[in-house]
């Protein structure tokens, strides 16, 4: 008995199309475990950055000076001496930032002017230096000896996803024995603390600026599929529009020509700008378009948006991205994939069948652009893939379905009726027929029995062709 209701059950379309349906969704959800669709959902998530309105500030609280390569030829050679950085270093002190980022790495002295530089970095607290975390103590780039051991250090590395683009911050990473702070998020605390403002870390062991916590990336976040997760990482926004950060030149800086509320009470970063094609110190971003040289931002640039973000969380509330459970998202890409199915039970015609499809994908890019907006990072491919499939899998399942049950249909009747007459139950098949038989009504009719003189001796004296043609 079990067997057999089972075996009806199959039999139906509707649910043969649900278990269609969901194997389709468990195959999408296994063909995205293997990281196939990445590179397509990740540069979904670039598009959707892109399309997020940008956030311009009345006044900007960094501004960047920027080494061009007019710069490199009037203070040659390459790198800059120490004497030159201890001047730039001495007169933004005198405009009394809140911060100064050094963007340089300054491992071995550059004379002339060494102690002078070493000197200006040990008494103001307020300069932050980076240093290189390698894969192994051989590829680090140590700070000034001076500042060895204090505050002032942050690590300037990047997390660089597959293609080159940085879509990650880091404000942690593990050192020895130790956990050392990037040189963005120093800046920030900075700036952070002359407003009240400091670091603590809430129930979850997630890090808090102000009222706003900083969500720390997982390995399966988002789109991401076993992605390095090392250190404390948390997805960037980008959200601060074109030149949202005044720029001046190191030889304007020397020259005493920014005007200094420009710089004071700001963050400062001081690095190579974008245009310096001769030192590359440049990344591709979800805005990169290409691999040209019009397409990346200067690490200095980089620095500065990082360092804007965290001061946006620390100071108006704005959060990071968020992602969903991994069991969410499976329950998304089914639910999508479902839906494709019931839809297909229905879509016979082809132009019904494009717009159903095409609106339903208009819906979900609308839905998940929607929660990105809101800061809610929700899966579009996989769960598009599996409504597309979904939808012309079952549409095709239901079109040879009906095909033979029309046949079965035309056999029974077409002997017996006229064609019309078949081609009018077939349409009300629905009415006349269950599983493709012939279901019981009850009905009032009238009946006309009827019998031909002598038919029977004849009949039995004729082949069955015969007799049907004499009854035709």
């Amino acid at each position: 008995m079990a067997g057999a209701a089972i075996g009806k059950a199959f039999s139906s379309p509707r649910v043969m199309s649900i278990v269609i349906s969901l194997l389709i969704g468990l195959g999408v959800i296994g063909l995205r475990g293997t990281g196939f669709l990445e590179s397509l959902e990740l540069g979904t998530y670039d598009w959707y950055l892109r399309m997020r309105p940008k956030i311009t500030l009345a006044g900007s609280r960094i501004t960047l000076i920027e080494i061009s390569e007019a710069d490199m030829a009037r203070y040659r050679p390459w790198p800059l001496s120490d004497a030159i950085l201890a001047q730039a270093l001495e007169q933004l002190v005198q405009y009394q930032p809140r911060g100064i980022g050094l963007d340089l790495y300054r491992d071995i002295p550059i004379p002339p002017g060494s102690d002078a530089l070493s000197d200006v970095l040990a008494h103001h607290p307020a300069i932050v230096v980076p240093t290189k975390l390698g894969t192994s103590p051989a590829y680090d780039i140590p700070p000034p000896e001076v500042l060895k051991g204090t505050e002032q250090v942050g690590f300037n590395g990047m997390i660089i996803d597959p293609g080159g683009i940085v879509r990650r911050g880091v404000l942690f990473l593990d050192h020895g024995d130790t956990s050392m702070p990037s040189f963005a998020l120093l800046l920030a605390l900075l700036y952070l603390r002359a407003e009240n403002v400091y670091a603590q870390l809430d129930d979850t062991e997630w890090l808090r600026l102000g009222p706003a916590t900083i969500r720390k990336f997982a390995a399966n976040d988002g789109s991401y599929i076993e992605a390095d997760a090392e250190g404390y990482q948390f997805l960037l926004d980008f959200r601060d529009a074109p030149g949202a950060f005044p720029v001046f030149s190191l030889s304007a800086l020397l020259a005493g020509e920014i005007p200094p509320e420009a710089i004071a009470g700001k963050i400062v970063l001081l690095g190579v700008g974008t245009e310096t094609e001769s030192v590359k110190d440049f990344f591709f971003t979800p805005y990169s378009r290409g691999h040209g040289f019009d397409h990346f931002i200067s690490g200095v640039t980089l620095h500065a948006l990082i360092t804007s973000q965290l001061l946006r969380a620390g100071l108006d509330g704005e959060g990071v991205v968020a992602t969903v459970r991994e069991g969410d998202e499976w329950g998304w890409m089914l639910l999508w994939s479902v839906l494709g199915g019931v839809l297909g039970l229905w879509m016979h015609a082809w132009w019904r069948f494009l717009f159903i499809s095409l609106s339903g994908l208009l819906l979900l890019v609308a839905a998940t652009y929607g929660a990105f907006v809101y800061e809610w990072w929700i899966p579009v491919i996989p769960p598009a893939l599996g409504w597309m499939l979904s939808a012309a899998v079952v549409t095709a399942y239901m079109s040879n379905y009906e095909k033979q049950h029309r046949t079965i249909l035309m056999q029974l009747f077409g002997q017996y009726v006229s064609p019309a007459v078949a081609e009018t139950i077939w349409q009300q098949r629905d009415q006349l027929l269950r599983s493709g038989r012939p279901r019981s009504q009850r009905l009032v009719a009238s009946v006309l029995f009827s019998d031909l003189v002598g038919f029977t001796p004849v009949s039995e004296k004729l082949s069955p062709q015969a007799l049907t043609g004499l009854v035709g």
